[in-house]
């Protein structure tokens, strides 16, 4: 700033001049939140000083993390499972490109098939923690929380996922977690179903802006006060219900109206509790949930080793908590958009159908507005496919049964003194469906079996059973592709695919259509891999691009179709392609009698 003569002021306006010129067209608002990372980056730099590698600190952990130590594989990865094809493996890539990135090594991996071909299997965006690029996070204050999903909607990165669970669920996954740890729960199993009702008992007399961990304390307190139990067996329920307040405590829970006080009053014991979670290697810190909060129940606070330590255990116990019940999803028609469709988030795969990871900017709503569209597109399908899968299910039974059928026709069950000399002739052998079926026909004779019947039908059910295993499991492990997408090259085809980072767990592709009229403008080189279109209008009166084939390519060529400015005079005679109307330039409006 000094050899350029600016002060911050000038130079804040400088920048804010730049981003018009190129955002502007999009709204004040785009311009605004990428003049508020230029200023993050010109405030928050902090300089590091030198020093062996060695003596860094893992973001978040005060621990060191020597750059030459393999860190531990991401937790959102572990629960996916192994691709059949090396090349969607997300645990190979990992291994062998991931976790170099992950430790800052990325320019020391070795040219393996997957940075060869430049190729990420889906979801790798998993492997980034953003930990390291966030001075602040966001904190939940369950007591003055609404359930108002504007949060949740609002956030670009999928951090902060709202969750609804039914207490006995949430107490079955206290247990569940114990168990798990090696801990012994027996009393506590059985504690935790007569605290179950005394709890709602507790909520339904409590207030929306009662602190629910305080109910859960004094229902806990008095369940081993009340207990019959004595000696040893009572010393045991006291240590499980101190395993159970240490493992539940820290997660919050609010008591909110929507999923609480109305299913109550319209069903007793329908009513659920609500959660925020913030994910802590999502999270970007941009604050867009804490400005759409309008009832002080998201705040901005600074971020230190325990507030991350306290973030990922939350995220630890969120993971294993159950997904949203179906009443709680107030949707009555998503065809039709009839409910608060913001609910259809409450379900973790449609909130997570995007796994963000990536390099976009701090509070991106491109990326708010791709999220919300993949999450509707997921809730969408999962239903049609789930019926789809039941329809194919019950079709594969019955032709099994039908064929089952045919073959056993010819054995006559009506005939018993037939069907005991068979028997007395098996004698002590196993009596099968194939010996008896021998014997008859041998003495009765039989039909012969059409063999191109048999064969047809055997190689359908077989096709039919290897399409469903595609929907369910596949090739990856992981089913069906809830869609696949064509990217236009912008913003999203940036940080969609900034190597190693995948941000989609679903297959997609830059698609590299551009205008005809720009095509033909390029070098022979240049179009190498992009593909001309030209703007059509379909029979639902939707605008649409159509892909244009080299025939016409040729022939626009030809007839001197450009993309510059309109090369005729408007006094004149007017350019080939203009004269030979195969298209309307948009000078058009300024030609005498045009």
């Amino acid at each position: 700033m000094q050899q350029a003569g600016l002060d911050e002021g000038r130079l804040t306006e400088a920048i804010r001049d730049q981003l018009d010129r190129k955002f502007g067209a999009k709204g004040a608002r785009v311009v605004e939140d990428n003049l508020r990372v230029v200023g993050r980056g010109f405030d928050e730099v902090r300089e590091v000083p030198p020093g062996p590698v060695t003596d860094a600190k893992s973001p978040g952990t005060g621990a060191a993390a020597p750059a030459s130590v393999e860190p531990a594989i991401p937790v959102m990865v572990k629960s996916l499972p192994p691709s059949q094809a090396p090349m969607t493996d997300i645990h190979r890539y990992w291994a062998q490109t991931g976790s170099f990135y992950a430790r800052g090594m990325g320019s020391d991996s070795i040219t393996d098939p997957f940075i060869g071909l430049g190729v990420m299997p889906a979801s790798t965006g998993l492997f980034r923690d953003m930990t390291g690029i966030r001075f602040h996070h966001p904190q939940w204050v369950p007591e003055n929380c609404t359930a108002c999903g504007a949060c949740y909607t609002v956030c670009p990165d999928t951090a902060i996922p709202g969750l609804v669970t039914e207490i006995g669920p949430a107490f079955d996954t206290v247990v569940r977690r114990l168990r798990r740890r090696g801990e012994t729960v027996d009393h506590l199993s059985k504690a935790v179903r007569v605290m179950e009702p005394r709890l709602r008992e507790a909520l339904n007399a409590a207030r929306e802006t009662d602190s629910v961990t305080d109910l859960i304390e004094a229902v806990a307190s008095q369940t081993v006060r009340d207990s019959e139990l004595t000696g040893e067996d009572r010393a045991r329920l006291e240590r499980e219900m101190k395993l159970f307040r240490e493992e539940l405590a820290g997660f919050p829970f609010a008591l909110t109206r929507p999923h609480y006080s109305v299913p109550e009053q319209r069903e007793a014991g329908s009513g659920a509790l609500f959660s925020i979670t913030v994910n802590p290697s999502t999270c970007k810190g941009c604050g867009e949930c804490v400005e759409v909060c309008d009832d002080d129940a998201l705040r901005t606070v600074p971020q230190t080793d325990a507030s991350v330590a306290e973030l990922r255990r939350r995220w630890g116990f969120w993971l294993d908590l159950p997904t949203t019940p179906k009443p709680h999803i107030r949707v009555d028609d998503l065809e039709s958009g009839a409910g608060a469709l913001e609910t259809i988030l409450l379900d973790k795969s449609t909130y997570l159908a995007f796994t963000s990871g990536d390099g976009a900017c701090l509070g991106c709503s491109e990326k708010t507005a791709i999220h919300l569209f993949i999450a509707t597109i997921e809730a969408l399908m999962r239903p049609r496919v789930k019926q789809h899968l039941d329809d194919l299910s019950d079709l594969i039974a019955k032709l099994e049964q039908h064929v089952r059928l045919k073959l056993v026709a010819e054995i006559d069950v009506g005939d018993p003194d037939r069907m005991a000399a068979v028997v007395r002739e098996i004698g002590e052998a196993e009596v099968t469906l194939a010996s008896i079926a021998d014997r008859l026909e041998r003495s009765t004779g039989g039909q012969p079996i059409d063999d191109d019947w048999l064969r047809r039908m055997t190689q359908l059910v077989g096709t039919l059973r290897a399409l469903r295993e595609r929907y369910t499991t596949g090739t990856t492990g992981r089913g069906r592709a809830a869609l696949g997408m064509l990217n236009a090259t912008g913003c999203t085809s940036v940080w969609g695919s900034t190597y190693p980072f995948n941000p989609y767990p679903y297959p997609w592709a830059n698609h590299g259509m551009v205008p005809l009229a720009e095509f033909l403008s390029l070098s022979a080189d240049d179009r190498e891999g992009r593909f001309p279109y030209v703007w059509s209008v379909n029979r639902h009166n939707q605008l649409t691009r159509l892909l244009v084939d080299q025939t016409m390519v040729e022939r626009a060529r030809r007839i001197g179709v450009t993309s510059g400015p309109c090369s005729g005079r408007w006094r004149g005679s007017t350019p080939r392609w203009c004269r030979a109307r195969r298209w309307r330039p948009r000078c058009a409006a300024k030609w005498p009698g045009s």
